[in-house]
């Protein structure tokens, strides 16, 4: 028998025991949809080979989960992110931080795309380069002053 079958089995039973609508695609791929606090939060899963677990969150806003070595530690991470999502939600201003980060999204995807299709002068990566430095700084200076929910 298969492991990555029987560890799938193991993450759809726990995920489902979380409240999660779980739609396996194609064996190893998997679709996770929970909703907690009026929001609706998916992600996305694959078992690889060696075992290991590639998530993605796909709602409310696209985030690179990382790799997990363990069904346990994927499970563990899902439950963690729907708590601070679902504790963010509180805020009165979590809709524009979640348009500010689908923006940053868009944003990524259009750098992504103005360097792989097009020969970009030194001069406009180094505006570019001040641009996204300044946003990363403000946003480090964000975390060390304001308050921890």
């Amino acid at each position: 028998m298969d492991n990555n079958l029987v560890d799938q089995d193991n993450a759809v039973k726990l995920l489902q025991q979380m409240g999660a609508r779980v739609e396996i695609l194609h064996g190893l791929l998997c679709n996770v949809k929970l909703s907690r606090e009026g929001i609706e939060i998916e992600y996305v899963y694959t078992v690889a080979k060696a075992n290991e677990f590639l998530l993605q969150r796909v709602k409310p806003y696209p985030l690179g989960a990382g790799m997990f070595t363990t069904l346990d530690d994927m499970i563990e991470y899902i439950g963690y992110d729907v708590e601070r999502l679902a504790n963010a939600s509180n805020s009165r201003v979590f809709s524009l931080f979640i348009e500010e980060n689908k923006k940053l999204s868009r944003v990524s995807y259009y750098l992504e795309n103005l360097f792989l299709n097009y020969n970009v002068p030194k001069n406009e990566m180094s505006k570019l380069n001040d641009m996204i430095s300044e946003i990363e700084n403000t946003i480090i200076e964000l975390n060390d002053k304001c308050p921890k929910i």
